[in-house]
């Protein structure tokens, strides 16, 4: 009689293996979604800061030119007005910004407490009788920050 068997199947080493090897394909598949979500997440900032610049720069451009909001509170920001990101420094600036809807229905408003707007006024620039507007957003802990700027 013969004692060996011709067994068929998979031995213990061969699928701890394949279990390694689906484990490392796992944790890579993980990482690149949680890579995505994080890309998502700033993309969906960018929008809001972006969306919240232009929607101030076009409340800017509706005001009369001697309005307040379009004084140059601060001429020693004038050389650069792209680079004045910080609010104690800037013409003007709001802290908590919202955003309502613009139809007759109920919206619900979107409350982005964690920007800051500010926008800089520079008079008689770059020609006589004109005013240059920076509207500059910021958020974040490393104070990311988008910037549109007009010339009224």
């Amino acid at each position: 009689m013969k004692m060996i068997k011709d067994e068929n199947g998979f031995t213990l080493i061969e699928i701890l293996i394949a279990i390694v090897i689906l484990g490392i394909a796992f944790m890579s598949l993980a990482n690149m979604q949680i890579s995505c979500i994080s890309g998502n997440s700033n993309a969906s900032q960018l929008t809001k800061a972006i969306i919240l610049a232009q929607d101030k720069m076009e409340e800017i451009k509706s005001l009369n030119p001697q309005h307040p909001n379009l004084a140059d509170a601060n001429p020693s920001n004038n050389s650069d007005l792209r680079q004045s990101t910080d609010p104690e420094d800037s013409d003007h600036r709001e802290s908590c910004v919202e955003i309502k809807g613009e139809s007759t229905q109920s919206v619900p408003d979107l409350h982005y407490g964690s920007y800051t707007r500010i926008w800089n006024v520079a008079d008689n620039t770059p020609l006589p009788g004109r005013k240059t507007v920076v509207v500059i957003v910021t958020w974040g802990y490393g104070r990311k920050s988008v910037s549109v700027s007009s010339v009224l």
